[in-house]
This record gives structure tokens, sequence and C-alpha cells, in this order.
């Protein structure tokens, strides 16, 4: 049996995302080229984390662990890293970032934004175009075929007015 010794790191600079992806997750296996960026307000806690990847863009922030903190502050959340050679885990302070799909026009602001007045109209074409994204990405293989063949058998009624007329 083997000994363990736990250590607290007390660095918020060591603080470890954890993310957790509302439509899924990204695969490791495959060639995606993921960037990611965390930003963070002077003075504030808050923190938002955009991760890129090439075909869609996610948006997270720590707002709902800031929450917790003020109604329970005794909560932390850590995450134990173990290294088998010495026996010894070292515990890592972490942020939780829950990731939602930015949908590129729906807002200037993130879409976690809770002022409604700052988010502009979106036109049909760019949610069909962005929900094609979603599901292209995160749809199980029906439901890509279903989308597939209603975007085949799709009529566009100004172009049959047009041939009717003449």
């Amino acid at each position: 049996m083997m000994e363990i010794t736990i250590q607290e790191t007390n660095s918020q600079r060591d603080a470890i995302p954890l993310l957790s992806f509302s439509n899924g997750r990204l695969d490791s296996s495959s060639d995606v080229k993921v960037k990611h960026s965390l930003y963070q307000e002077k003075g504030m806690k808050r923190r938002t984390l955009v991760t890129k990847t090439d075909h869609m863009t996610y948006i997270g922030t720590n707002y709902e662990t800031e929450g917790t903190m003020s109604t329970f502050p005794f909560r932390k959340y850590m995450i134990g890293v173990l290294d088998k050679e010495t026996g010894t885990m070292e515990l890592h302070n972490t942020d939780i970032f829950h990731m939602t799909p930015y949908i590129k026009g729906k807002t200037d602001t993130p879409v976690t934004d809770p002022n409604p007045s700052k988010r502009k109209s979106i036109s049909k074409e760019e949610y069909s175009e962005g929900l094609e994204k979603v599901m292209m990405s995160f749809g199980s293989s029906r439901a890509k075929k279903a989308w597939s063949a209603a975007k085949r058998n799709h009529i566009d009624l100004s172009m049959t007015d047009k041939s009717l007329f003449l």
C-alpha cells in the first residue's frame, strides 16, 4: 500500500480551469486545433474563457462559481494531481467553466451577458447556419442525416413564384 501526502497550493495563478461543454465534448482523438483565451477584468474575480476551434467558438464564465461562493463562503473546488513517483498529491484551486457555443451574429457581447439591450437581433438565415454548425458538430448520425435531407428537400418559394408566372 502506498502512503500519500497531500499538499495544497495557495496561488490563484495556479488555478486550473475545468471545462464542461453543454453540447457534448471535444474529440481528443481528432486533429482539431483548439485555442483558449482567458479574460479577467482588473479587480474582479469574474473570468471569461473563450475556446476556438476550426468550426465553432465556445464561451464560458466562472460567474456561477462566484455566486455559490457568496452563498457558501467555505466551498472550494479543487483538483488533485498525484505524483506516482513521490507519492505526493498536490491540490490546485480550480475554476469551473460551463462552455456554451457562441453563434457569430447573435450578440456582440458574450451569450452570458445578462443585459438583453446589448444583444442585436439575428436573421433566420444566420440562426439556421449556426444551428447547422452545432448539429454537424454534436448531433447524432441520425440527426445529421435528417438535417441534410431537410436541407436538400428545401424548396425556395420565391423561385417557384417566378417560375409559375413565366
